[in-house]
């Protein structure tokens, strides 16, 4: 017995000896990576995470993990971004206490296969590595809540995905995805759902049941169409199509009775549809940079609306029910085609920023001389005449103008 237990200690001792030599290597401070037995196996994080600001921007970065890194069963958390991690070795799939693990921002081209036998995992990051594939077993994490997994390379998404039927956050952009499995159907806990800057050419239908989705984020893809089921996502606060290649949304977006803030920018629309005028909640409404040449009326139904962008686009004419936003406070009208102003743009009475430059407007409307809470106007490359007595001393009266023909701010 007692021959056996000091081989047991000095296994014990080598194992342990080895995590120092390793710490060694890469001058790993001791406040990372204690040199003292104890202090080692009691460990519930490791935080090697390295950055290019406050003090660990002098440390050196590390390009492997020990395969020792197994033992330390106690551990709950690791930090290892930002390293130059190629692999995480096989032994990881011992720390079955691991709540928290975090290697984005190393050189990872593959997450192994035994991911999934960490199944106390709450929290996942792997951006910014070279992954192309996430292996079936990721469904097995059945506990996981905040996943990321962006700037990476990945073309699909397994179909276990599914099975992460507790997650609240995931963030996939900047990867090369053609579309989402169906079984993210199964996602009814989804909160958060970025998977901008990819290459989606459709959503399933099957989007509208992740009902307690907030925020989705197809930003930078090449949708042409939008499914009527996301109607059904009535607690979708925030939703950004933009850049994309869409020319119409269904009438169901009218159903999002929560939704604040729109992103319809850099697409292909031709009119604002009119579906967006049933969003009583929306504050904030972006739409520049498409082919919009008119705007329903229905727009002056939008009582919560603070911020409108409509910049560049092939507005003629702007209907004088939009003077009815009466909490609009920015306001950008920039390169349309607009040759006038509704005469009632004076009751947008809480307006803070007006943007008219490059339009080819000749004259202002008197009551625009109303907006007194007027911070700034942009009246670039535009040769207004005739203007009367009121409207020139009213400008005189904006703490900012871009001014008449030129680019000088008052």
């Amino acid at each position: 017995m007692n021959t056996m237990s000091t081989q047991c200690n000095d296994e014990d001792e080598q194992w342990i000896n080895n995590i120092f030599a390793w710490a060694d290597e890469f001058d790993i401070p001791e406040y990372e990576v204690p040199r003292n037995k104890e202090r080692l196996l009691t460990m519930t994080e490791l935080n090697i995470k390295r950055q290019s600001w406050g003090d660990k921007r002098f440390l050196n970065k590390i390009n492997y993990l020990p395969d020792e890194i197994g033992r330390l069963t106690k551990l709950k958390v690791i930090h290892g971004e930002f390293n130059e991690f190629t692999k995480l070795p096989d032994s990881m799939s011992q720390l079955t206490n691991l709540t928290e693990l975090y290697v984005g921002g190393n050189k990872l081209t593959e997450l192994p296969e035994w991911i999934g036998q960490l199944t106390n995992l709450t929290k996942l990051y792997i951006s910014n590595n070279q992954l192309t594939e996430l292996p079936d077993s990721i469904g097995a994490l059945i506990h996981l809540k905040k996943f990321g997994v962006w700037f990476n390379q990945l073309v699909k998404l397994p179909d276990s995905f599914g099975g992460l039927t507790n997650l609240t956050v995931f963030e996939a952009s900047h990867n090369q995805l053609t579309e989402l499995p169906d079984s993210i159907a199964q996602l009814t806990n989804l909160e958060y759902l970025d998977v901008g800057q990819n290459l989606i050419f459709k959503l399933p239908e099957c989007i509208g049941e992740l009902s307690s989705l907030k925020h989705l984020n197809v930003f930078c893809n090449e949708l042409t169409t939008i499914p009527n089921s996301i109607g059904e996502l009535t607690n979708l606060t925030d939703l950004n199509l933009g850049f994309n290649e869409l020319s119409q949304l269904p009438k169901s977006i009218g159903n999002l009775s929560n939704l604040t803030c729109l992103h319809i920018n850099n697409n292909e629309f031709t009119e604002l549809p009119e579906c967006i005028g049933e969003l009583v909640g929306l504050s904030y409404l972006r739409g520049e940079i498409n082919k919009i040449r008119n705007i329903s009326d229905n727009i002056g139904q939008l009582p919560n609306l603070t911020q409108l962008n409509l910049d560049e686009n092939q507005l003629t004419t702007i209907p004088a029910s939009l003077c009815y936003l009466r909490k609009l406070e920015e306001f950008d009208l920039e390169c349309n085609q607009l040759t006038t102003l509704p005469d009632n743009i004076g009751q947008l009475t809480n307006l803070k920023g007006l943007y008219i430059g490059d339009n080819p407007l000749i004259t202002l409307p008197d009551s625009i001389c109303n907006l007194k809470k007027l911070e700034t106007l942009d009246i670039t490359n535009i040769l207004l005449n005739n203007l009367s007595a009121p409207i020139e001393a009213f400008l005189q009266t904006v703490p900012k103008v871009w001014n008449m023909g030129d680019d000088d701010i008052r």
